[in-house]
């Protein structure tokens, strides 16, 4: 309010405009709320938030529209999916609740959302003699990938590929693990189906 002095004497306060029109403002229809923001990936909107805090999966999972589980058992395997930055502390004992960082996880499921349509990728070589037997890990060095991009199939593997235990180590024949991945459906796409509608529509 303003005060002005009128020819009665007396102070009056006249009406402050630019302060009822701030009190009286509503949010236009479809804006993010208070902490969220949205942004368009392949034609599609994803939530994330403005606070760039780490979080664990379960806080960031609800910030995406899914479970903790449904982001543990789909997404947490998948290759490239962010690592933990650290923990926090936890009233029970223990080490802790393992946090990440938000960006990284919002990156990588911008990244998955455009990916995950695409078609299957080309057929991989045969990196050496197809007789060879190794464990998953060397095959996926051999093939100059993460370690996960191989490991992630090892229950198809262990069915379809021929192998043998050295120790604690099991070694697969290479011509073997190559075709399984051949016939993977593409990045972030299960070879399971009804795995996949799971992880849709979780």
């Amino acid at each position: 309010m303003v005060e002005t002095a009128q020819a009665d004497g007396m102070t009056h306060k006249a009406p402050d405009y630019e302060e009822e029109r701030r009190s009286t403002r509503r949010r236009a229809p479809g804006h993010a709320q208070t902490g969220e923001t949205a942004t368009a990936t392949s034609g599609k909107l994803l939530r994330v938030s403005v606070d760039r805090g780490p979080v664990t999966l379960a806080e960031w999972a609800e910030t995406v529209g899914r479970t903790e589980d449904s982001v543990r058992n789909h997404w947490r395997p998948l290759p490239g999916f962010p690592q933990p930055v650290g923990r926090r502390p936890s009233a029970s004992p223990g080490p802790g609740v393992a946090i990440y960082a938000r960006a990284e996880l919002d990156a990588w499921r911008a990244q998955w959302e455009v990916s995950r349509d695409k078609p299957a990728p080309e057929r991989l070589a045969v990196p050496g003699d197809p007789d060879e037997y190794l464990t998953l890990g060397a095959i996926a060095r051999r093939l100059g990938v993460d370690g996960r991009t191989v490991t992630q199939y090892r229950s198809l593997i262990d069915q379809a590929a021929a192998s043998e235990q050295h120790g604690q180590r099991r070694r697969y024949r290479l011509a073997d693990v190559i075709e399984v991945l051949n016939t993977r459906a593409g990045r972030g796409v299960s070879l399971t189906p009804e795995v996949d509608r799971r992880r849709t529509h979780d």
